[in-house]
């Protein structure tokens, strides 16, 4: 095998791994994104429920275990 092959052969493999390494790096920030807007929907409502019961308990000195 010439070195001319070798080279191309180890550049075009480099570039395959980056192209794949990008593809796959837009998928999880997609999906990263998606999973934020849902906990964001989901969890805040929830979470301010908690933190109004748990200020109310606090007003009462009620603690709890």
């Amino acid at each position: 095998m010439k070195i001319r092959t070798k080279l191309i052969l180890s550049f075009g493999v480099i570039i395959s791994v980056l192209c794949i390494e990008i593809v796959l790096n837009k998928i999880i920030s997609d999906n990263a994104a998606e999973t934020y807007q849902k906990l964001k929907t989901q969890a805040l409502p929830a979470l301010r429920v908690l933190d109004k019961f748990e200020s109310i308990n606090n007003e009462l000195f009620f603690t709890y275990f």
